[in-house]
């Protein structure tokens, strides 16, 4: 929602004010608060709803349909789309805490990799989580809303532990409401509203340093709350009352919410980012050129035919390979042609789609499959120049994001550890040239092995590893080829 100025209490320990919360005051400050956060969520649920139905196709008809009449509207799609091909480019991170990948030297020289128990840790929460369907997901909501909420949700029964771990889910955007201080741009709490039957819920997660003690004391262990830790308020009215009344308080003791969100592109002065398609209209503008194409070529797709000087009678046959004959001598027969061939018009619907793609930040397939083929790296970087940036930039966002929600859930089960993102190529490469390159690379002498091996993807302690294993087996084959053809009496 817009900044806010908060009702200010006073620190106890300090006497200086502080942002406080109290869903139980009957202040028009308060009132007025809740009523902006309302307003601001429904307006942001509307949007949201158009943008999801664009992308879904249920656009805006650019040509209105009489009763009877054929609908000759045509829906090119090209909002979702591009959408779809950013969030393939964008495609899915692998995740790994900092020294997450041990290697210990053995008494033979090898090498052995194994995992820290950190890393272990890690892959665990993975598995339970299962990103490679969350980041598509995520990439698909933050793009149409423009922000992106993850939730960090806690087993339903016992201690949370690395058997008993927590897992993220994705939040609707379109029910959460965010307060934040108007002068400082800080996060003071997070809501969730949402129906149930015929009531109204809510469920504010408040920082406990800005909970008044009344609703505090509703929590059954308060005492054991920090005052780093956050509330957990569940709230509920009916659909026709005025007013709120606390349900339910639950602690979250951890120094973070278990809400982790931020925005999918830039955008100043705002807590919520800007939807990656900032506008509906270039695409009912795109509609609406083919739709009135598509009817041009219908009205003139058969060319209409004059008889002057005579009429046709019954025993015509009119069919596209008929004859007409037993005409007057005097009459003629004309056609009607298209005065265009319509170029303008497709040029236009192609410097349309351009311009959508072109502000999008994407590349419009149409326009390089002809230039692909064998092309160089170089040459595919600068056609997909744009969508590089566009899907860095989605990368860079919602990396933090994952990256910090998996931190935050190694912490709960007990686990201090940065987590790393690592994202894989957005674009294919031409892996005849990359390996030319090395090779050329090598020839010059400049270059160390394990920088040629970084640049092909390759591990090169791995490859090193596995060389000697190699040649360590071929070894101990030629080995047993010998001693079978001793046993048998012959030499080599």
């Amino acid at each position: 929602m817009p900044g806010i100025v908060p009702i200010m209490g006073e620190d106890a320990d300090t006497g200086m004010p502080v942002p406080m919360y109290d869903p139980n005051s009957r202040k028009k400050q308060v009132k007025a608060i809740d009523e902006a956060g309302d307003k601001e969520r429904v307006a942001r649920q509307k949007e949201i709803d158009k943008r999801q139905k664009y992308y879904d196709g249920d656009q805006a008809l650019p040509l209105v349909v009489e009763p009877g009449e054929i609908d000759e509207n045509i829906i090119v799609n090209v909002y979702g789309l591009t959408i779809d091909k950013l969030v393939k480019s964008s495609r899915v991170p692998t995740l790994e805490v900092e020294g997450g990948i041990e290697k210990h030297t053995n008494e033979d020289g090898s090498i052995t990799k194994r995992k820290s128990p950190e890393q272990e840790a890690l892959d665990r929460l993975l598995e339970e989580t299962d990103i490679t369907e969350l980041v598509p997901n995520a990439l698909e909501s933050s793009a149409i809303a423009g922000h992106c909420f993850y939730r960090i949700v806690l087993p339903e029964e016992g201690d949370v532990t690395l058997d008993n771990p927590p897992h993220l889910e994705l939040v609707d955007p379109r029910y959460v409401t965010t307060f934040w201080h108007m002068a400082t741009r800080k996060l003071l709490w997070y809501r969730l509203s949402w129906t149930f039957g015929d009531a109204v819920m809510r469920q504010d997660i408040v920082p406990v340093s800005m909970v008044a003690d009344d609703v505090l004391s509703l929590a059954e262990n308060t005492p054991d709350v920090s005052i780093d830790g956050w509330v957990i308020i569940e709230q509920r009215k009916k659909s026709r009352s005025a007013v709120f009344e606390i349900v339910a308080v639950d602690t979250w003791d951890y120094p973070f919410p278990p809400i982790v969100d931020g925005k999918v592109t830039r955008r100043a002065h705002t807590y919520y980012g800007r939807p990656l398609i900032k506008s509906t209209r270039p695409q009912d503008a795109i509609n609406l050129v083919a739709s009135n194409t598509g009817r041009i070529i219908t009205i003139h797709g058969h060319p209409k035919m004059f008889l002057f000087g005579d009429e046709l009678g019954n025993e015509v046959d009119m069919r596209i390979d008929g004859i007409i004959d037993n005409l007057d001598k005097e009459a003629r027969i004309e056609q009607m042609e298209m005065i265009s061939d319509l170029s303008s018009s497709i040029n236009f619907y192609r410097m349309l789609r351009e311009a959508f793609f072109t502000e999008v930040g994407a590349t419009d397939p149409t326009t390089v499959k002809d230039k692909i083929g064998a092309a160089t790296n170089f040459v595919i970087r600068m056609l997909y120049d744009d969508q590089i940036e566009t899907v860095t930039e989605l990368r860079r966002k919602q990396g933090a994001m994952l990256t910090e929600a998996f931190r935050r859930m190694l912490y709960v089960i007990g686990i201090e550890a940065d987590v790393m993102d690592k994202w894989p190529p957005a674009l294919p490469e031409n892996r005849e040239e990359t390996l030319k390159n090395a090779e050329t690379e090598q020839g010059l002498k400049i270059t160390s092995d394990q920088t040629l091996a970084d640049e092909i993807g390759r591990d090169y302690a791995d490859e090193l590893e596995r060389r000697r294993i190699e040649q360590q087996n071929a070894i101990d084959e030629q080995v047993e080829v010998r001693r079978r053809v001793a046993e048998m009496g012959l030499m080599i």
